[in-house]
């Protein structure tokens, strides 16, 4: 399972696989990027199954203000390629196939995904 910020939606997951036949010989991989207090509680707390959780090692949470996080050199992400050019910032030659800048956020989450 990975989680984020919105442990709601981890506490709601929980209860489902809390009723889930044959879930007590499960082992449940919870991973994060995300490391509060509040999440450690919940995992710690969880009964029916296993757990073993798994911290992401480039998140925005360690890496605030530089990559993966947002650098304060990176484009903007909706400026035209023309403009990037001009402004100077470091990804000026490198959007996306649509035209769009990284977005330290949801790269983030991609880059977690394919960890």
């Amino acid at each position: 399972v990975q989680v984020h910020e919105k442990l709601e939606f981890l506490r709601l997951l929980l209860l489902s696989l809390e009723k889930a036949r044959g879930i007590d010989g499960v082992v449940l991989v919870v991973s994060t990027d995300v490391i509060t207090d509040e999440f450690l509680d919940i995992v710690q707390n969880i009964s029916f199954c296993q757990v073993l959780p798994i911290f992401f090692p480039q998140s925005i949470q360690l890496y605030p203000q530089t990559f993966p996080g947002p650098d304060p050199r990176d484009c903007p992400s909706r400026i035209s390629q023309s403009q990037a050019v001009a402004s100077g910032c470091q990804n000026a030659h490198s959007p996306d196939k649509y035209g769009h800048y990284r977005e330290a956020k949801f790269t983030a989450t991609k880059h977690h995904w394919w960890w």
